[in-house]
């Protein structure tokens, strides 16, 4: 079972995440890039790999090398190949023909 939330810095604090609000995550270096429902984004320190093992819960998906999504809160597939999936209103994000296997059609 998974890490039910995350401790991010952000704005000369540390914030709670929790990992139901997490919509999309996206590597950036060695660290991920986190969005969540609220529209926010906040830095953690930790490899992507790294995030999507602590937070593996069976509802993200890796949709691509560079990121993971949360399964609840994908509003929309494009089922061309590779698929694009809608997280909200203007957030779209593209998978990989390799990584389509790790979504339920």
């Amino acid at each position: 079972m998974g890490k039910e939330k995350l401790t991010v810095y952000s704005s000369g604090k540390y914030i709670r995440v929790f990992a139901r609000d997490i919509s999309l995550c996206y590597a950036m270096d060695n660290k991920t890039i986190i969005y969540v429902v609220d529209g926010n984004k906040y830095l953690y320190n930790k490899p992507l790999g790294q995030t999507y093992r602590e937070l593996d819960n069976g509802k993200f998906k890796r949709i691509h090398h560079c990121c993971f999504i949360n399964d609840d809160h994908v509003l929309e597939i494009i089922p061309y190949k590779p698929r694009e999936y809608m997280l909200a209103p203007g957030l779209h994000v593209r998978g990989s023909k390799r990584m389509d296997k790790n979504f339920d059609k």
